[in-house]
């Protein structure tokens, strides 16, 4: 039996697969606290670790 495919470009797959697992709503609200992070009193290995979290 044979399977009816669609074929995809990246930019459709990349579109799809982040309107399913990370909708533009989450994307705005990482986009906001990555503007927003600040070293601060955060040690540098700290800080690192929560801009790779945010990135």
């Amino acid at each position: 039996m044979e399977g009816v495919y669609e074929e995809y470009s990246w930019e459709n797959f990349k579109r799809k697969f982040l309107a399913k697992y990370f909708p533009e709503t989450a994307r705005e609200r990482y986009g906001e606290e990555f503007l927003k992070l600040h070293q601060g009193g955060m040690n540098v290995e700290a800080y690192a670790k929560k801009f790779e979290s945010l990135s």
